[in-house]
């Protein structure tokens, strides 16, 4: 079976643009997502949408998951396995446990099935772009197969090793990136409380040692109030979580991921959690749910 042919399940923000880059790229596209619409945006780029995902493990033996969660993941791959080609390759992009992901690799090994925890780095906007990285463990060799797969939409790709090493590297990121969100939205707050120019302040940081890539990603979205969702804030507490409960097993300290939960959590209840992980800003005007 031509490996042109590729399968995704979950059409999402980073799954459409995931479907997008793969369709420009010249792959023939089966689909599944539960929402209608999101089926409907495969189709209108020349995809084809299924009706389930087992319908997706029946036609390709290359097939990307982009699901909420390992839960879903899971469930989703035990749908898939009974009619599952023995040479497939599941590329699950979640971010998830590490350990859940060790789990659903040697879920479909006896099936002689491979499955990468290949996590992306970057919105779905940078994934739009071409400019996302691949964060991957599970065995070299699916990795080296499905390289060009990859290429589609990352600039790089870093093979970590075993299944679980994706996950785990993808998190530390998502620890250093989220940081750095907190930091610029609480710095141009700052600024704005002193009655400096918040998009002069921006230029100057940029320009600063205390540029990160952040300051072009999220800062015009913050300071023009811009919230549509690149890579939902909601998304961001659930990495967090995961963050927090893998230190804690670990033994790790993680005092600023623990203020920074806090804050995602004040965000999500002040109905912030839908919008881009950029709306963390929002926290720092005054809300409904603030006590007098």
């Amino acid at each position: 079976m031509s490996v042109k042919r590729l399968g995704i399940v979950g059409l999402g923000l980073l799954g459409t643009a995931l479907a997008e880059r793969f369709a420009a790229a010249g792959y023939s596209l089966l689909g599944y997502d539960l929402d209608p619409a999101a089926r409907d945006r495969l189709k209108a780029m020349g995809g084809q949408p299924v009706r389930s995902s087992r319908d997706v493990a029946m036609g390709c033996s290359r097939i990307v998951l982009c699901l909420p969660n390992s839960d879903v993941v899971k469930h989703v791959i035990s749908e898939m396995l009974p009619v599952a080609w023995s040479s497939t390759i599941l590329i699950d992009t979640t971010t998830g446990l590490p350990e859940k992901m060790v789990g659903l690799s040697k879920m479909v090994s006896s099936q002689n099935i491979g499955y990468l925890d290949a996590t992306i780095g970057g919105s779905s906007a940078q994934v739009r772009e071409g400019d996302a990285i691949v964060i991957a463990g599970g065995e070299r060799k699916a990795f080296d197969e499905c390289g060009e797969i990859f290429d589609c939409f990352a600039r790089e790709k870093f093979y970590v090793g075993p299944c679980g090493t994706g996950a785990e590297v993808k998190l530390a990121v998502n620890m250093v990136l989220g940081l750095n969100r907190a930091a610029l939205a609480e710095g141009l707050k700052f600024a704005e409380s002193l009655g400096l120019d918040p998009q002069e302040v921006l230029k100057i940081l940029r320009a600063s040692p205390a540029y990160s890539t952040v300051m072009d990603t999220k800062g015009d979205k913050m300071l023009e109030g811009d919230f549509t969702p690149q890579a939902k804030l909601s998304q961001h507490l659930k990495d967090v979580r995961l963050m927090l409960h893998i230190g804690v097993k670990n033994g790790a300290k993680l005092p600023l991921t623990q203020m920074h939960k806090r804050i995602l959590k004040k965000a999500q209840v002040d109905g912030y959690g839908d919008e881009d992980n950029s709306a963390i800003i929002k926290v720092y005007d005054p809300s409904p749910n603030d006590k007098s």
